[in-house]
């Protein structure tokens, strides 16, 4: 029980990064809500280098999808958790769907 309490309970930090020419506007999960539904944010206008870094609990995945109307073939977006990239798109797989990782709380 001990390891399903921790699961769900501990935190862990991951920063998000998204690059592109055009960047409309970034959704990303902030750490609200519940590991089965994560609050969904979105920065409007965040400008063509965007990094922001979050606390997100147990099983919560995180998750950070660039959309732009334009340009999206330079679009990248990472997930970057304690200085190492845990998932990263570009392009048509960027804004198609985003940067979604497995919670490293889970996948230890």
């Amino acid at each position: 029980m001990e390891q399903v309490d921790k699961a769900v309970s501990e935190t862990y930090e991951v920063t998000y990064e998204v690059t592109g020419k055009t960047v409309d506007s970034v959704s990303f999960h902030d750490g609200g809500g519940t590991a089965t539904a994560p609050n969904l944010v979105t920065a409007e206008q965040p400008g063509a280098a965007w990094t922001k870094t979050v606390t997100l609990r147990g099983i919560m995945p995180p998750a950070v999808s660039p959309s732009s109307v334009e340009n999206t073939a330079d679009l990248t977006c990472k997930v970057i958790y304690k200085g190492k990239v845990i998932k990263e798109a570009t392009g048509e797989a960027a804004t198609a769907g985003g940067c979604v990782a497995v919670s490293p709380i889970t996948a230890r």
